[in-house]
């Protein structure tokens, strides 16, 4: 028995958001991405968000260190602009989210 041929598609498919972002400003289609990681772009209308509606996709990042390096004056300095970074996050994607959209460029 032969093994079945892989599904051949068409298209372009990334899973990284800058290169999706990327690709959707120059026109390459839609993606799908995180507005905290685009705020300028949102903002010069570089990309646009259609619709208010901000979902997660329940993926996590984990900041993973030995235990006994964790007040080790680096990882605490990182530990907490990240944290402080994840606060800002839900105040920036509802800003982005409230602001009228713009119609959609051919």
């Amino acid at each position: 028995m032969r093994d079945a041929e892989p599904e051949k598609t068409s298209g372009l498919s990334l899973d990284v958001q800058a290169m999706l972002g990327t690709a959707a400003m120059a026109g390459q289609g839609v993606a799908m991405l995180m507005p905290a990681f685009f705020p300028a772009e949102i903002a010069a209308g570089r990309l646009v968000q259609p619709f208010d509606l901000v979902a997660s996709d329940g993926q996590s990042y984990w900041l993973v260190y030995p235990e006994e390096r964790r007040n080790t004056p680096k990882i605490r300095a990182f530990r907490d602009w990240m944290l402080e970074e994840v606060r800002r996050q839900p105040a920036a994607a509802a800003a982005s989210a409230s602001k009228p959209s713009s119609p959609a460029r051919p």
